[in-house]
């Protein structure tokens, strides 16, 4: 309902993300964090749930990326430091 009051708000983008990774759908969850980040890309909390979306389909490389891109808008982001310590990238 938020997407449809508001087409350009990226907390509800984000908040959909989350949602389709916990339904086990990292492909749509990129796709609504994409968006999300299409509107404001220093968005931390999209870019560190993108990167547990690209995580999840295996790419680590870009899933790290997103992670310290989260870090440098927001040295707390909690997605991002976890998934980097998990990667041994931190």
């Amino acid at each position: 309902r938020a997407l449809a009051r508001e087409p350009e708000r990226v907390v509800p983008r984000v908040h959909l993300g989350r949602y389709l990774l916990a339904s086990d759908d990292p492909a749509g969850a990129e796709a609504a964090l994409d968006a999300a980040l299409d509107r404001n890309p220093a968005s931390a909390d999209a870019l560190g749930a993108l990167g547990v979306a690209q995580a999840r389909r295996g790419d680590r490389l870009e899933a790290a990326r997103s992670w310290r891109q989260a870090l440098r808008f927001d040295p707390a982001q909690p997605e991002a430091r976890a998934g980097l310590e998990r990667l041994g990238a931190w």
